[in-house]
């Protein structure tokens, strides 16, 4: 997991690209593909476009050399807790957030506190995008296996470093 994190791969790019090797214990001198290769979404605009399936977050802008793109990977939402769907617009954005444990949440983890400070044991890790007026939004993370895989509550996931 660490190479994936050293590249800026998520685990699901690097687990698809090289499906006979265990990616927790990845063989000394094996060679490794890095999948960097891919396709801008169709629909892709100026701002930020996330690719489910691919597990992707697409950050285009325009300058004086035309038009620039960085990839990211993210984690998503696990089924039942799916990431929703739609054209969203940034609503809040919050450094060193307090993550209150929503409803859902605590259903599962009753023993969590009613809110976690900002530190290493916020789930929402330093930075914070809200997209979503119900809680939805683009995240660090203090979890950073989860990138490229289905495991958040329906929030994207990103590397601590990458949404600095």
């Amino acid at each position: 997991m660490e190479l994936a994190r050293e590249r800026g791969l998520g685990f699901s790019n690097l687990k698809n690209a090289n499906p006979e090797v265990d990616p927790w214990l990845l063989p000394q001198g094996e060679t490794i593909l890095l999948p960097y290769a891919c396709i801008l979404p169709v629909d892709a605009i100026a701002g930020l476009t996330i690719n489910l399936a691919e597990l992707r977050l697409y950050h285009l802008w325009k300058n004086e050399q035309g038009w620039q793109v960085r990839i990211y990977p993210v984690g998503i939402g696990s089924e039942g807790s799916e990431t929703p769907l739609g054209d969203f617009s940034v609503l809040s954005k919050r450094e060193n957030p307090i993550w209150t444990v929503p409803d859902s949440v605590r259903k599962t983890q009753p023993e969590l506190p009613e809110s976690v400070p900002p530190g290493p044991d916020n789930p929402r890790g330093q930075f914070w995008l809200g997209f979503a007026s119900n809680g939805y939004g683009i995240h660090g993370t203090n979890k950073p296996f989860g990138i490229g895989r289905r495991v958040s509550h329906g929030c994207l996931r990103t590397y601590p470093e990458d949404i600095r």
